[in-house]
């Protein structure tokens, strides 16, 4: 199955299998991949407008350029994606759950979401934009956060011995998180 230039409303794609299907310059709006298994998929320039991806199988997708605005992306393991050109922005939307363990991020927005109990471990971050999301439980071990920025961006914990984060942005008072690691007491 190879798609070029469509625009998806309001589909259904739960519990669907679209194992090696290829999408070109797609739109996907108002759509629903709950279970959806898009194993070995290809994804070039598409975007996901509203949608809901929840346990989304993604095991090696190829993702480049693929953009996620205002959806839902619950417990996608993006680990499992095919690390070759792998590129996704994010704007908006509700991070649940997810693993992007050993990615690598480099320059990738991320901006405006709520971010809980996700896993950025070894993921390469440099240079990535987190401000005015909201982050809860979301772990960051060993990630590379140089020159990241978490301005305006609210309930991270980064150890700054466990990961690097030279020349990162944050935003006072939230700043003082970073001390968390070292058992300080702020009064």
């Amino acid at each position: 199955m190879t798609y070029q230039n469509r625009e998806f409303s309001n589909e259904d794609f739960s519990g669907r299998d679209l194992t090696g299907a290829e999408f070109y310059d797609c739109t996907f709006r108002d759509c629903y991949f709950s279970d959806t298994l898009m194993n070995d998929t290809y994804l070039e320039n598409c975007r996901f407008l509203s949608c809901n991806l929840s346990n989304t199988g993604v095991w090696g997708a190829r993702l480049s350029d693929v953009a996620f605005e205002q959806s839902k992306l619950l417990g996608i393991k993006f680990f499992e994606c095919s690390r070759y050109s792998f590129s996704v922005t994010m704007e908006g939307c509700s991070l649940n759950l997810c693993n992007f363990t050993d990615m690598s991020m480099k320059k990738t927005p991320i901006r405006h979401c709520t971010i809980r109990e996700c896993y950025f471990q070894n993921t390469y971050l440099a240079e990535s934009d987190f401000s005015h999301s909201q982050f809860q439980g979301t772990l960051f071990h060993k990630a590379d956060l140089t020159k990241a920025d978490f301005r305006d961006a609210l309930g991270y914990s980064i150890d700054p011995l466990n990961n690097r984060v030279c020349k990162a942005r944050f935003s006072s008072p939230e700043a003082l998180n970073l001390l968390n690691g070292f058992g300080v007491v702020i009064d």
